[in-house]
């Protein structure tokens, strides 16, 4: 069976399923044993469809190929040795710097690997942002925030996006470059802003820098809905970010620690 045969007939059992359950509910006479019958039958059916499914896919995600394994340098096979080593002290760790960022409603969240700061859907982000003593309005695509940990991902990408369009203008790489990651305890944070755009009322002149030690960097929100602050990825994990709602970012007190 094809991929996509496989994704329609789950589709198309998950409907019938659906449909059985419903049916159910109207069925209480010893003639409508048929439909409890048929609605078991159905749930196997999917069992046997997802097995089938999985075995498919299942090489592709465990797959140590398939990963850089940047942050845990072990696959799943490894684990029971590596958390019998560890508690025993006899694993090596290292510290890892997170960052803190606090709203002027008392809500603070923290990241490992970095912060997003924008607009939930896609339209441009309106906000003030200041740091290391200057300040400006701007409207982008929103501002990542990033630890030496979450330099290797978010971070990377921007700057392997921002090094391929420098090329491609002047016709040269410009060096030094890099990739953009910095020591995962490092303690300082790094910004960019995303995809800023200069107009009468909005500049784009603060679009990337450091946030160092004991320094914060500043965003006032002027968007009326839809303004969040996530971190590392999660969404569902946000802060409401619209107007008049301030966030201060900067390193955190506390650090992580990652098992190697």
């Amino acid at each position: 069976m094809s991929p996509r045969g496989t994704d329609w007939s789950l589709a198309l059992l998950v409907a019938l399923l659906v449909a059985t359950g419903l049916l159910t509910a109207f069925a209480g006479s010893p003639g409508s044993a048929w439909v409890f019958a048929l609605h078991g039958a159905l749930g196997a059916a999917i069992a046997i469809v997802l097995v089938w499914k999985s075995r498919r896919v299942w090489s592709r995600v465990v797959d140590p190929a398939r990963w850089d394994g940047v942050l845990l340098p072990f696959t799943i096979d490894d684990l029971q040795g590596i958390m019998a080593e560890e508690t025993t002290r006899q694993r090596p760790v290292k510290l890892v710097t997170m960052a803190e960022a606090t709203l002027n409603t008392g809500q603070i969240l923290h990241a490992v690997n970095d912060f997003f700061i924008g607009q939930r859907t896609h339209v441009s982000a309106r906000y003030q942002i200041s740091v290391g003593g200057q300040q400006e309005r701007q409207s982008s695509s929103g501002i990542i925030v990033s630890t030496g940990l979450g330099s290797t991902g978010w971070l990377k990408s921007v700057y392997a996006g921002w090094a391929t369009a420098t090329h491609c203008l002047l016709g040269r790489d410009v060096t030094p470059v890099g990739d953009g990651s910095f020591p995962w305890d490092a303690r300082h944070l790094h910004y960019f802003v995303r995809e800023p755009y200069p107009s009468r009322t909005t500049r784009a002149r603060l679009v990337i820098g450091k946030i160092a030690e004991g320094g914060r960097m500043r965003v006032i929100s002027e968007m009326p809905d839809n303004g969040v602050v996530f971190s590392d990825g999660i969404e569902a994990d946000y802060l409401a970010f619209n107007s008049g709602t301030e966030a201060t970012i900067g390193v955190a007190k506390k650090q992580g620690v990652l098992v190697l």
